[in-house]
């Protein structure tokens, strides 16, 4: 599988040129094999911009550059007779503020806001249409923050910080936390709405999964892989059941919208165990790839699972035969995180290369690339038809 990347600044070398500011300039693009990746080893072509009547693009060896003013793609790139789409920011931000390091990052679901989280504990929420500072909640956990997210309604945030703790906070009310959750005895890892928010799942390194309820505050169940109770857990996924169960069902009168649902949980052995939410038990397990688990991600149907692994594989899986994945490729990189655009993957993995590819991975070689960014962007999520990047040095960008 080849990887593109094209040097962040190259729309300014094109406006430059457009605008009269230089006669001609040049930017590179690198070409890459997925092997290639850790070693950095790639091929680079030099891209020359120049302007007659109209913009031109001109490389010795081939390559054919071109501008595509449409809604999805910005430029077209044809390389060894395959073409590759090419998508700029439609909005970047460099958040300026006391951030050392990005560790979180969620956007609200009618997308009017957005969250950072920090290495110091700080979760910081911010206006969407002007990127303002809506509240700056400093030292929300003791330590890192490993995961946030926005309830469904979009007033309300869920956190997890290395300190053991979860906490819920209401953007209008931040002095302290509406409720506080404790149990884990060790890093927590994941967290995993059910529904609206009024009950969701926690991950962790000492391997339980524990379902909490919001109103109550109180742990409904705990959860953890039969067979290897210290097999931290490190991804949830929260999907529709497919199959009828065979155990009697089990519900907590705290219990709200689990019923016909599955949980999957990535294991640090890279086993994907599945549990039947109507009867907590679990069901089977896929086998481990050798690395840990860093993503899960549901297809369109509940049977199927892609998951993300350390060592950069991306496998599709069928609970139907869970010995081996129907499909994988490997990138040879970390998978950092996996959204959906359509039915297609963006995918962000290494040194924070984005690119998307069909769902199905039918086209692994017509990808396309999110260009006029730096590495780094490990940090993805969709909303509608947009797709929201940051990288760990707090910079968002919207495609």
């Amino acid at each position: 599988m080849v990887i593109i990347s094209i040097q962040p600044s190259f729309e300014e070398v094109i406006h430059d040129v457009e605008i009269g500011n230089v006669e001609k300039d040049q930017f590179w693009i690198n070409i890459l094999a997925s092997d290639n990746v850790e070693d950095g080893i790639a091929l680079e072509e030099i891209v020359e911009v120049s302007k007659e009547d109209e913009l031109k693009f001109h490389n010795k060896n081939g390559l054919i550059f071109e501008r595509k003013i449409s809604k999805d793609v910005n430029y077209e790139l044809t390389y060894d007779s395959l073409k590759y789409k090419i998508k700029t920011p439609k909005r970047k931000l460099t958040i300026n503020d006391t951030i050392n390091i990005l560790t979180s990052f969620d956007v609200s679901q009618d997308q009017s806001h957005f969250l950072v989280c920090t290495g110091q504990g700080d979760i910081i929420i911010h206006d969407m249409d002007t990127f303002s500072i809506k509240a700056h909640i400093h030292q929300a956990h003791l330590s890192t923050i490993s995961k946030s997210l926005f309830f469904p309604s979009g007033k309300v945030i869920l956190s997890s910080g290395l300190d053991y703790q979860i906490k819920v906070w209401s953007i209008d009310e931040v002095t302290s936390p509406a409720r506080v959750f404790k149990g884990h005895t060790q890093d927590i890892t994941d967290l995993a709405m059910v529904e609206n928010g009024r009950n969701f799942f926690s991950a962790s390194k000492d391997g339980f999964i524990k379902l909490w309820d919001c109103g109550s505050g109180s742990n409904i169940r705990t959860l953890q892989r039969s067979n290897s109770i210290r097999d931290g857990v490190t991804a949830l996924k929260v999907t529709n059941q497919q199959s009828n169960t065979k155990f009697e069902s089990s519900f907590d009168s705290n219990e709200f919208g689990t019923s016909g649902k599955n949980l999957f949980a990535g294991q640090n052995s890279g086993i994907v165990t599945l549990f039947d939410l109507n009867t907590k038990e679990e069901v089977l397990h896929f086998n481990s790839l050798n690395d840990k688990v860093n993503v899960l991600v549901d297809q369109s149907t509940p049977d199927e699972l892609i998951v993300g692994y350390g060592n950069g594989i991306i496998a599709e899986w069928d609970i139907r035969n869970p010995i081996n994945p129907i499909t994988e490729i490997n990138l040879n990189g970390e998978i950092n995180s996996i959204s959906r655009s359509g039915s297609d993957l963006v995918i962000s993995y290494g040194s924070g290369y984005i690119f998307q590819i069909d769902g199905k991975f039918k086209e692994l070689r017509n990808q396309t690339i999110y260009a006029g960014i730096d590495d780094n962007f490990k940090f993805t999520t969709q909303r509608k038809e947009e797709i929201y990047a940051a990288n760990n040095q707090s910079e968002i960008v919207v495609f």
